[in-house]
């Protein structure tokens, strides 16, 4: 204990502001050693346990990872499928086995007494793509190539082109195997092309005159055939809503399979070998010629026109 802690004790005892037990008290904790803080036990702990010194070596280095393998090599992208380039006037004069059309919106006038193959827009640009002996023509609408910005005000007509739909007038050779149009608006007018025709149309009227065969399927609009079926080839038409016209020349040899849900149907020229009429529609089995080949027609709401020369 210090002189002047002792002396304030003392002090403090003459003058009667403590007692002689308290002074005693004073003295004996000022004399006993301080306990260690919670701080300075863990320290005292650690120091005991281990060197100072061995509390600051560095820790081992990691292990070495182990060097990463080349990635796996993607596979390979499918190539785009080839496209054509956006005409308005198409001429080829090579072989062509199928001509495929794909229409959303416009006309569709094909002519099958040309020399070569001749496509022509009435007004906007059309998609012609060759590959092989298969010509594809794609009509419709197309931004790609459309200005951007205002850009498109300093000419718009020649801007609208890229992009409305048109009319298509197509001339083909003789030689065509099949001929396929799909249509999403638009009548289709077909005439002297001998080939198999495959029509699908959503909404438009058809014409077709002088198929070797063909497949018909009309969702809306009135569907007009004639021609002179030969061959023993399956031929349909199925119509959801419109009428229908059938109309055979002379040398046709065909089975007839006809039915209307809601409709009339109207025959000449065949030989029927069943009818049934119901209250709203009626079904027809008929023959023409000795029925070499097959016809096979459903109209769901329609008229139905059906004559032949035997």
């Amino acid at each position: 204990m210090s002189q002047s802690l002792e002396e304030r004790i003392q002090s403090l005892l003459e003058q009667g502001k403590i007692t002689a037990e308290d002074a005693d008290r004073l003295r004996g904790a000022s004399s006993a050693p301080s306990a260690p803080s919670s701080w300075d036990s863990v320290s005292v702990a650690r120091d005991t346990q281990e060197p100072r010194a061995a509390r600051f070596e560095k820790s081992p280095p990691d292990a070495p990872r182990p060097p990463r393998g080349p990635d796996a090599p993607k596979p390979p992208r499918a190539p785009d499928a080839p496209r054509g380039e956006r005409v308005q006037n198409y001429v080829y004069s090579g072989p062509v086995r199928k001509v495929i059309v794909q229409s959303r919106a416009g006309n569709i006038e094909v002519d099958g007494s040309g020399e070569r193959v001749e496509v022509e827009s009435s007004r906007g640009m059309f998609e012609a793509t060759l590959e092989g002996d298969v010509l594809t023509l794609r009509n419709g609408f197309d931004l790609s190539n459309f200005p951007k910005g205002m850009d498109w005000l300093s000419d718009p007509f020649k801007a609208l082109q890229g992009i409305l739909p048109s009319n298509l007038e197509i001339s083909l050779p003789s030689g065509i195997e099949v001929l396929e149009i799909q249509s999403v608006a638009g009548n289709i007018e077909i005439s002297d092309v001998s080939a198999r025709v495959i029509l699908d149309v959503k909404a438009g009227n058809i014409d077709l005159s002088e198929p070797t065969s063909f497949q018909i399927h009309c969702t809306a609009g009135n569907v007009d055939v004639s021609g002179c079926l030969t061959g023993s080839e399956k031929n349909s038409i199925h119509s959801t809503a419109g009428n229908v016209e059938v109309s055979l020349e002379h040398g046709s040899s065909v089975r007839v399979s006809a039915s209307v849900e809601a409709g009339n149907i109207d025959l000449d020229g065949f030989n029927v070998s069943k009818r049934e009429k119901r209250m709203v529609g009626e079904s027809v089995e008929a023959t023409l010629g000795s029925g070499a080949g097959s016809l096979e027609i459903r109209v769901q709401a329609g008229n139905l026109d059906l004559s032949g020369e035997g």
